[in-house]
């Protein structure tokens, strides 16, 4: 696995967050497929598809694995991520062929089954306060190609510190 490519995606995530506190949570999907179900497979450590309340500690590494089958062929890959962290938003856009290549294959061919698996730490990226043991997170990601959407995930999970 290519360790700059982990850190870029790294980078990538703690650039949308902002140091937060927390007030409260609910039971949430973890996990809804927001196109037309190209994401075939997705896990983030121990939480999966059609799971409740997804915790992710602090300073544990943990895996990412995603299965997508391509709706198009398509030379980029471009990522509209929005974050969502105590009522605090932050949008960015990327070009994951050339900033994120662990995380995606270009040129997409329509059709593909592409699986991903990556290590990952959200150790350095999120604070909780002091008074507050959890953070709740809403990660949009859309993908997009030369002809249109790609695949669209709405993620929510809590960061915990322990």
């Amino acid at each position: 696995m290519n360790k700059l490519s982990i850190s870029v995606a790294i980078t990538i995530i703690s650039v949308l967050i902002c140091t937060m506190e927390i007030k409260s949570t609910a039971a949430v999907e973890f996990f809804t497929d927001c196109g037309n179900g190209e994401f075939k497979y997705f896990s983030m450590d121990d939480c999966q598809i059609g799971q409740q309340d997804c915790f992710i500690p602090l300073n544990k590494t943990f895996y990412l694995h995603y299965i997508v089958i391509g709706n198009q062929n398509s030379k980029e890959i471009i990522a509209n991520m929005t974050v969502i962290a105590n009522q605090i938003r932050e949008k960015r856009q990327i070009n994951m062929c050339k900033l994120a290549p662990e995380m995606v294959t270009c040129p997409m061919i329509k059709g593909q089954r592409y699986q991903f698996f990556l290590e990952m730490s959200l150790s350095g990226i999120f604070h909780i306060g002091e008074n507050s043991q959890i953070l709740p997170v809403n990660f949009l990601i859309e993908l997009f190609g030369d002809h249109g959407p790609i695949a669209c995930a709405d993620i929510k999970f809590a960061v915990t510190k322990t």
